[in-house]
């Protein structure tokens, strides 16, 4: 019997290969579902890749990076959860859709990008860790599911809540998720490898796992201070805090703080430069460990074949102070430390790219909208950044403005910084009295040149522009008393 010849039997392999392989994707960048993803509290300065840490806390997203474009200098616009949320989802000014502050509520006005697909018939959903993205702050507004923690919680809990939505819920067509955690929140320490992963196991001193470990984290944290009782810290700020928080009154807390140390030792006590490393540390920890369930997110994706075809936007929505300054926590200042954050877009066919232009969260709905292919709205502040996607050059905000919990208003650029204080932005009265403020006044702070008063009045004058253009009307609902109950529960001095 004659045997085939070896390419005649190479042809029939060939073809049965092939035969049996899965049909080519006809539209490989195909878009049908669109995924972002909310990283809490999340500085810059802790991812890998094109941000430059180089302690490998982030592997999963240094992965997701390398088929994504990395915005390496994208800029939150407020320094609180529920307002920058609040400004993702509309593309305004929280000021423009809520009153700012701790109990900042979306107003029911404003364009939402969930209602916005879903004039377009994508569903929506969205899967949050409570806090200040419960319902009570109106930020469930247009989606069609919406699911959070009654606590603050984390990526551990709304990550599986959101694939189990895709297995039994998702319903044949196009999908919007919304997927965040608090995972690098106060009090930061991470469940076990990671809490303490990247600490000196010899450290012995104020800023242990019990402190950090508390409702209140690193929020029990002042200067050179650590409040162990509770309330005391928030009793001695609003006592000497006046209408301007400047230098003073800095310095009187600080005082008062170390003259009731003297009397109640144990309950305020110092807090040196290797508690500052220690926290800092626990921190790089609880960024690892909300890597490591931002890798079960993805990898849950690819296993039910939705990667492929989504889009993902991964954004942290405020940073966070790490003893700059000698802040901690996030509230109080508007500087790089609580705006600069992570900005990452992976779209079906993309390849990996570092983009260094400004950008802003504001253009987080504007990139969302094209990509949908659906209509933006008039009032959005933002712009696509698909050209910066798709290999071209694409927008920038090389001015940008931002707002802060307290009533703060920031401008900066490139050479620096301005931030003015003491008088809300929604007042009546603001443009006049700001106008005519004196620039080397506590009012004004800055960083950089506009650290030389003679620097300010260019920054003044672009704050004062930017601040005529807004379109704040009276909002007449804030968050409930129950919320704002809640938030003070979790270590928020809210008013």
């Amino acid at each position: 019997m004659q045997l085939p010849h070896p390419r005649a039997l190479a042809l029939v392999l060939t073809a049965l290969l092939a035969a049996c392989a899965p049909p080519a994707d006809p539209d490989p960048t195909r878009i049908d579902t669109i995924i972002l993803v909310s990283l809490d509290t999340t500085r810059a300065d802790r991812i890998g890749g094109a941000f430059g840490n180089t302690r490998g806390l982030t592997p999963n997203l240094d992965a997701f990076a390398a088929g994504a474009v990395s915005f390496t200098n994208a800029w939150a616009v407020a320094n609180l959860t529920s307002m920058s949320h609040g400004a993702v989802f509309t593309s305004r000014y929280p000021s423009e859709v809520g009153r700012p502050g701790g109990d900042f509520h979306l107003d029911g006005r404003a364009p939402t990008l969930a209602g916005i697909l879903g004039v377009y018939g994508w569903q929506t959903a969205a899967f949050t860790s409570g806090g200040h993205l419960s319902r009570q702050f109106g930020l469930d507004r247009d989606f069609g599911w919406f699911q959070h923690t009654p606590f603050q919680g984390s990526m551990w809990h709304t990550v599986p809540a959101a694939l189990t939505w895709q297995d039994s819920t998702r319903k044949p067509g196009p999908a919007f998720l919304f997927v965040h955690g608090y995972d690098a929140h106060t009090p930061y320490m991470a469940p076990a490898p990671f809490g303490r992963a990247y600490t000196d196991r010899a450290y012995a001193g104020t800023a242990g796992p019990d402190a950090l470990a508390t409702r209140l984290g690193s929020e029990l944290i002042f200067g050179p201070h650590l409040f162990h009782a509770e309330g005391m810290l928030g009793f001695l700020v609003k006592r000497n805090r006046p209408r301007i928080w400047d230098a003073a009154a800095r310095a009187a807390v600080e005082e008062e703080a170390a003259a009731v140390a003297k009397r109640r030792p144990g309950e305020v006590v110092s807090f040196t430069d290797a508690d500052v490393a220690y926290v800092r540390e626990v921190y790089d920890g609880a960024i690892a460990y909300q890597d490591a369930m931002f890798g079960e997110l993805v990898e849950g994706l690819e296993r039910r074949g939705v990667l492929a075809h989504a889009a993902i936007v991964v954004f942290g929505d405020h940073g966070e102070s790490l003893g700059e300054h000698g802040r901690f926590g996030h509230g109080e200042w508007l500087g790089s430390e609580e705006l600069h954050v992570p900005l990452l877009v992976r779209i079906p066919g993309g390849s990996g790219r570092a983009v260094a232009a400004p950008v802003s969260l504001l253009d987080v709905l504007p990139t969302v909208i094209e990509l949908a292919d659906a209509t933006l709205p008039a009032q959005a502040r933002g712009q696509s950044l698909l050209p910066w996607l798709q290999g071209a050059t694409g927008p920038e905000h090389p001015t940008r403005f931002a707002e802060g919990n307290l009533g703060q208003q920031t401008v900066l650029d490139a050479a620096g910084q301005l931030l003015v204080e003491g008088i809300r932005p929604e007042s009546t009265w603001y443009s006049d009295i700001i106008g005519n403020a004196d620039l080397a006044g506590p009012a004004f702070r800055g960083e950089g040149a506009a650290a030389d008063v003679s620097s300010r009045a260019a920054y003044r004058t672009a704050l004062l522009a930017w601040h005529d253009t807004m379109d704040r009307p009276s909002f007449a609902e804030p968050a409930s008393k129950e919320a704002v109950e809640e938030m003070k529960k979790n270590g928020y001095f809210t008013p």
